[in-house]
């Protein structure tokens, strides 16, 4: 079964093609509509990220994730962060 690619950006990062978007977060009750989450996916789903753009809200023990994420969200950020967490995921096998 495909993604759904409808509002979602589409880019390039190893090889692979991802797809992201920007959404509130309504996952969270306590925050519904309050955050704005960064959501990436693998056209083949082998790689699902969900990420808090707002700082307060990550787990600082994660090195994974970038300490200061910038105001605007570009591609270059999402593939950054991708190959952050990819290369951390490689590290780990």
């Amino acid at each position: 079964m495909s993604i759904n690619t409808k509002n979602k950006r589409k880019i390039t990062c190893q090889g692979k093609d991802y797809y992201w978007h920007v959404v509130p977060d309504y996952d969270n009750p306590e925050l519904t509509g309050k955050m704005l989450t960064l959501r990436v996916i693998a056209e083949d789903k082998s790689l699902v990220l969900t990420f808090p753009l707002d700082s307060s809200l990550r787990d600082p023990a994660k090195k994974t994730i970038p300490a200061a994420v910038p105001d605007v969200i570009t591609p270059e950020t999402v593939r950054q962060l991708v190959s952050l967490v990819l290369s951390e995921n490689e590290s780990r096998s």
